[in-house]
């Protein structure tokens, strides 16, 4: 029975040495792929990451511009609030010296008429 186990056990042998290379290769394939897929996703990280950077800035970008653009508004308000303000004092001081005219003239109709009630 030695005698018959022994070239099975030569041939197992055989086919296990051929069977070493060709599993040896299939791991080293399994390897290639799994590193080709860390690295495509570290590379679709790193997209990510630079979209996110870029929608950061952005973000970033147009709050400026709302804050610019609320401070040009705000300015011009205040121009606008400062303007109106003079116009109104300046309405009010000529309705003012129009009062005081008016009151001035009445008063000098009224001297007048005593000056001719006097004579």
């Amino acid at each position: 029975m030695r005698a018959i186990t022994e070239p099975d056990t030569a041939q197992a042998e055989i086919a296990r040495v051929s069977a070493a290379p060709s599993l040896s290769k299939k791991m080293e394939d399994l390897a290639a792929k799994e590193r080709e897929r860390s690295e495509q996703k570290r590379l679709d990280f790193e997209g990510v990451r630079e979209k996110l950077a870029e929608q950061d800035s952005l973000r970033v970008s147009r709050m400026s511009l709302r804050s610019q653009q609320d401070s040009e508004r705000a300015a011009q308000r205040a121009k606008l609030l400062l303007k109106q303000e003079e116009e109104w004092i300046t309405s009010h001081d000529q309705d003012e010296i129009a009062r005081t005219q008016r009151r001035a003239a009445r008063q000098k109709q009224r001297c007048e008429l005593q000056h001719q009630v006097h004579l």
